[in-house]
């Protein structure tokens, strides 16, 4: 607790000497590290509700409290996932293509996913296309990551592709070690939460972070996937909604 009160006395003196322009820099370089989506000009974003010395305050012994609880949190209790449980798009499907809406800032777009798994190298391509069948950024999956594969020069947004490869990756990465917290509720070493069925189908996905969180819902499944999956995002205005049209 005394280290606590110390990070944080520390932390508020750094504060008082900046400058209000000096605050707002330190706040963007932050939060830019923390994944934030910059598809508008980033104060639109979230920092015009920080730029206060005071509010900076508190977000910053937030920041110390989450860190001094985590600290003394322990992982006993993790154990190897539950064979019957299985992420939504591992089910022994090959490929599985999605009309995808997204909303992002009160703007539009409508397009398809398609995720196409290859049984040699065991792995994941997931594709983003105009309705048209244009590409407009792939991913691939290596070492439970989601990774850029190419974009083109429509979407280089760098937050963009990173913020959609995490959604990805929530459908097809692997669970890792889990514990059940709850009833038909499990959650892993990256603190995300698997809500299941009685038939262990996935039917939500939540990870919440200090900004920005995410939950997943998933819906009726068919053939071993989930023909609806709606991404809410918190902190950032983004949202997407993935309907299936084919699975093979």
């Amino acid at each position: 607790m005394r280290v606590s009160r110390t990070i944080f006395s520390l932390l508020s003196s750094f504060c008082k000497k900046m400058s209000n322009t000096a605050l707002l820099d330190f706040l963007k370089q932050s939060f830019t590290r923390g994944k934030l989506l910059i598809f508008k000009n980033i104060e639109s974003l979230v920092f015009g509700n920080f730029l206060s010395k005071t509010k900076l305050s508190i977000v910053l012994l937030s920041v110390v409290c989450c860190i001094s609880f985590f600290s003394c949190s322990s992982a006993k209790g993790f154990s190897s996932a539950d064979s019957d449980i299985q992420q939504p798009l591992t089910g022994g499907n090959t490929s599985a293509l999605y009309k995808a809406k997204m909303k992002v800032y009160g703007n539009f777009f409508s397009g398809l996913v398609l995720f196409k798994y290859n049984k040699d190298k065991d792995d994941y391509n997931v594709v983003l296309l105009t309705e048209v069948g244009l590409t407009l950024c792939e991913f691939y999956s290596k070492d439970n990551q989601i990774i850029v594969k190419k974009a083109s020069s429509l979407f280089q947004s760098k937050m963009a592709q990173k913020t959609l490869a995490e959604d990805f990756g929530y459908l097809i990465n692997e669970l890792g070690k889990v514990k059940e917290v709850s009833e038909n509720i499990y959650k892993n070493e990256d603190k995300v939460r698997f809500s299941v069925d009685p038939n262990k189908k996935i039917n939500s996905i939540r990870k919440r972070r200090l900004i920005n969180g995410i939950i997943i819902d998933l819906e009726n499944y068919k053939q071993s996937v989930p023909s609806s999956i709606k991404f809410k995002h918190r902190g950032i205005k983004f949202n997407m909604e993935l309907s299936l049209l084919k699975v093979s």
